[in-house]
């Protein structure tokens, strides 16, 4: 194809110009024919250009004019500059190949790609030319514009180059068949690329970003504190370049600068000398901007430039709203301006301008206000009403004036803060942290608030209280560090200087201004901090969650303390190893019931159900740690999960209440102090399900942790005993027997457990989750029980239901052999809890209580010291002191024991006067009338005292 009959060849009533450098020539043609002639004449000698969009006829030669006068849109084009001698910018391809990588991965392919010698042009041709007219052009002129954002953002998101933003109509780019001849060689203009592909205009709305609305101001300030254009040139990059590459400057960017410079004191003469530097500089057109831009009073911001792509601006900008602010006097400046006439009369003085300017050099030029303050003296001002004066202004004062900087998008390396901005008043960068500042007609008021980046990256909301948590990402030590935070304790600058210990940059001499600084980053970018939940424990999380196995949505787990248990629970190792081994476990009852536990701990929230504690003791060398780590792989790495009983009991409250609804497996119970934590306490402060109301260290409660689990504990011995109250015997199951039969067996299972964990967890819950329990575990409790209402029977019926769908979803039984073995499972079960069931605590009473009598006879003589009370036929009496300590030092209740023995009747009773029934007879033993029990059993071989027969 030939490019520029191709590029030209529908156009009709227009004019096709070519522009020559440094010659500044420009010649307009109405012909194809004559324009290529023009090129081939001039093109081998000058740098040669042309108008992509042709122009109206009636141009004269020697104006290029403006967008105004494009009279055909022809196609969509870009200008991608490659790194060499010829580009002062760094951040471009380093070659050709990488231009071309980039354009072929674009949706759209260009329809001619021309090398130009240091760089590449890309034209994207529409089908037809599209004729401009009033009612058009702002849309046409949009669409290319739109479409070199597009490019733009995509060139430096994937490949971190910077195009230039020159996606105006009125463009020239270097024409084919010329010479580019910008550092001394030739080099040829030439494509290198086509494809026969034409566009429509709706094909590109997709690849269109819009354009930010223009940001402008009224810009209204005292005269007297404007300085030179000068100022400008010195702080703004963007206006440097009018002097440096004066043709590089595009037209937006000509036009934003100009409404700032205008309104400098010398604003109008300064703009037309940097813009005379331009090759087709007019005067005229020049000077009709200024005049406009001045009556207007409205300068385009730097966000604005800056977000058009105008100019590439620093990250966290120049410290301004606008340009214009550079041009400002600082106070300092305003100060010897005004102190640098001769005399000050009173009126000057007392100028609200100047009185504006006492609390700053009050605060920061102690010299300068001591010349105010005499020349107030020399006025005619008194002291007292100067100092007064001053004092009220500071009062009023107004900390940030309505045109300080801007947010800007926060950019900072190795984070990725999903486009959050700079709050009003700071500037983030990785250079000087975090600074503070704020201008007040023109003066620059900064302090560096903290050395080192600071950002607050994540915010979270707990599931369970709804508290809300920060996560603090900041630079230290090279590299970032991240703290996950209560809000309280960031916004608290008494609280905030805690952090200080994680290498936060925060002290007591700027938590005030760090704690400020994160309100308003937090309130500037409500939207852009990313928001996810939290946890701080492990288990359900409502009906169809389960933290972390099934997941809806992404949560965070808050508490790094138990950051060792959360990363336990993963997969490792063979799912059908471990379930070769599990198979086979469940061949054995107890090692089954074990497993069953750890399946069942799951099902307790779902059910409704108490806390389940399940005790497995027999000899040593009998598998039970074994079984019991094997069951804890169910949900991870058992080594970590597994607890013993070498704890306090504020440990074990918080082991279980992290775990929540996982098990706790709880190995060796002999190890337990049982002076410090008896094993009754452990029962019931585990089996409660919540723990102990503490106080907090900075004033109110701590947060009660709570549970619903399974409680699985082995040991060489029973966890109760003779002595053990009701309630603890009726909260524990006890099963006495072998898990493992085989010791060489054990061992292997030892090692799976360690190298194979995690698997079945997540599918046991994926099947449950979904899943009605109730029906069937009232039906396997009826299977079971039998009409039996046991204490444990509730305890059984849940081990049996967990292995019945362990059984079909982990070990893929169907479902009638699963409930087969999981009746005959349970009953076997609750056979063996059955026979180790002890009697309850008033009959294990009485039957001490006979003992005690029976090896204590003796002490129950008349003449007996000690005295314990007294025989009689069919009768034995004893004093009731001697009876409550003996049953107290034995572990008894004694007023559990009295109630008990009366209601039981085990102790003879009385009426008393008011009618009520009385256990305690008063008796006279050994001459003492004491208060004595009187238990109605019969005592062999013992004869009455003679006292008793004479009488």
């Amino acid at each position: 194809m030939d490019f520029y009959e191709t590029l030209y060849g529908k156009c009709q009533n227009c004019t096709f110009s070519v522009i020559t450098l440094p010659d500044k020539g420009v010649r307009h043609f109405e012909t194809i024919a004559s324009m290529r002639e023009e090129i081939g004449r001039v093109g081998d000698s000058r740098n040669t250009y042309i108008h992509p969009w042709p122009r109206r006829i009636g141009l004269k030669d020697g104006v290029r004019g403006d967008s105004a006068d494009t009279m055909y849109a022809t196609c969509l084009f870009a200008d991608i500059d490659i790194k060499s001698e010829a580009h002062k910018e760094q951040m471009l391809p380093a070659s050709r190949a990488e231009v071309l990588s980039f354009l072929d991965a674009f949706p759209l392919k260009a329809t001619f790609t021309v090398f130009t010698g240091h760089g590449i042009h890309a034209y994207w041709l529409f089908d037809a030319p599209i004729h401009l007219t009033d009612a058009n052009r702002d849309k046409m002129e949009n669409l290319l514009a739109g479409f070199g954002r597009c490019l733009m953002k995509k060139a430096k998101d994937e490949r971190g180059w910077r195009i230039d933003p020159v996606f105006d109509p009125a463009r020239m780019l270097r024409a084919v068949g010329s010479m580019n001849l910008k550092i001394g060689e030739k080099i040829p203009c030439e494509v290198i690329a086509e494809n026969e592909v034409f566009y429509k205009t709706e094909d590109f709305h997709a690849y269109v970003l819009d354009a930010p609305k223009p940001r402008t101001e009224e810009f209204h300030v005292d005269e007297r504190v404007m300085g030179s254009a000068e100022r400008i040139m010195e702080g703004c990059a963007a206006l440097k370049q009018m002097t440096e590459q004066p043709d590089n400057v595009s037209e937006p960017l000509w036009h934003a600068l100009c409404t700032n410079v205008a309104l400098a004191k010398d604003g109008e003469e300064k703009f037309q000398e940097w813009r005379s530097l331009y090759s087709h500089y007019s005067p005229m057109e020049t000077q009709n901007k200024l005049r406009s831009a001045r009556n207007a009073n409205k300068p385009c911001t730097c966000r604005y430039i800056k977000d058009c792509g105008l100019f590439p601006c620093p990250d966290g900008g120049c410290g301004v709203k606008a340009p214009i602010v550079l041009a400002l006097y600082t106070k300092f400046e305003q100060l010897e301006i005004i102190l640098g006439k001769d005399t000050l009369s009173a009126e000057e003085i007392l100028d609200p301008y100047v009185v504006g300017l006492l609390p700053y050099a009050k605060e920061n030029c102690p010299a300068e206000y001591s010349r105010l303050k005499l020349a107030a003296k020399k006025a005619g001002i008194g002291m007292r009403d100067f100092d007064r004066i001053a004092k009220k202004e500071e009062e009023k004062r107004d900390v940030g004036i309505p045109f300080d900087a801007e947010p800007e998008e926060i950019k900072l390396k190795g984070i990725d803060l999903h486009g959050a901005m700079t709050p009003k008043g700071y500037r983030i960068t990785m250079e000087n942290g975090v600074e503070s500042f704020y201008f007040d007609e023109g003066a620059l008021v900064s302090s560096n608030l903290c050395p080192e980046p600071l950002v607050i990256e994540r915010r979270m909301e707990n599931i369970d209280n709804g508290t809300e948590r920060f996560e603090l990402a900041y630079h230290r030590s090279r590299k970032w560090k991240r703290l996950m935070v209560s809000r309280a304790i960031a916004l608290n600058k008494s609280s905030v200087v805690r952090l200080a210990d994680h290498g936060v940059p925060v002290s007591t001499d700027n938590a005030d201004g760090v704690v400020h600084y994160l309100s308003r980053y937090e309130a500037e970018n409500d939207k852009k901090i990313p928001f996810v939940r939290s946890i701080g424990r492990i288990g359900w999380l409502g009906e169809k969650e389960f933290y972390p196995y099934i997941l809806e949505s992404p949560v965070e787990y808050e508490d790094k303390d138990d950051a060792a248990m959360i990363a336990a629970l993963k997969e490792q190792g063979s799912f059908e190893t471990w379930l070769k081994f599990a198979r086979e476990l469940r061949e054995q009852t107890y090692a089954r019931a074990i497993l069953a536990a750890s399946f069942a701990s799951v099902l307790l929230e779902k059910l409704k159900r108490r806390v389940a504690i399940i005790h497995i003791w027999h000899a040593s060398r009998s598998g039970k740690t074994a079984a019991l780590k094997f069951a804890l792989s169910v949900w991870g790495d058992p080594m970590k999960l597994m607890g013993n009983f070498n704890s306090t009991a504020v440990g074990l409250e918080r082991r279980a209440g992290t775990l929540r609804h996982l098990p706790l497996g709880l190995d060796e119970l002999q190890v337990l102090n049982e002076r410090r934590l008896p094993p009754s306490m452990v029962v019931y402060s585990l089996g409660n399900g919540y723990g102990k109301t503490r106080g907090a260290k900075a004033g109110g409660l701590q947060e009660v942790p709570v549970w619903r689990n399974a409680i699985i504990s082995t040991g060489e011995q029973p966890l109760t005993n003779e002595a053990t109250m009701d309630g603890v015997h009726s909260r524990v199951l006890e099963l006495y027997g072998q898990p493992i039969d085989n010791a060489d067996f054990g061992r292997k299972v030892h090692q799976a457990s360690e190298n194979h964990y995690g698997f079945a967890g997540k599918v046991y819950l994926e099947h449950i989750v979904d899943t009605d329990l109730s029906d069937e575990f009232e039906k396997i409790r009826e299977s079971i029980g039998d009409g039996d209402q046991g204490v444990h029977l509730d305890t059984v019926a849940l081990l049996a239901l967990a292995d019945y769908h362990a059984g079909i979803s982990v070990c893929g039984e169907t479902k009638q052999k699963a409930w087969k073995d999981a009746i005959s499972f349970g009953r076997s079960i609750l056979t063996n809890a059955k026979e180790n069931e002890p009697e309850d605590v008033i009959d294990r009473a009485y039957d001490f209580v006979t003992d005690w009598i029976a090896a204590n006879r003796k002490r129950f003589a008349n003449d007996a010291v000690p005295c314990l009370g007294k025989i009689e036929a069919g009768k034995v009496l004893v004093i009731a002191t001697e009876l409550r300590r003996a049953l107290e030092d034995n572990g008894f209740s004694y007023t559990k024991c009295r109630k008990g023995f009366r209601d039981r009747g085990y102790v003879d009773t009385f009426d008393d006067s008011q009618g009520k029934k009385r256990s305690q007879y008063l008796r006279k033993i050994q001459g003492v009338s004491v208060r004595v029990f009187c238990f109605p059993i019969q005592v062999e071989g013992m004869y009455p005292p003679e006292d008793d027969f004479l009488s």
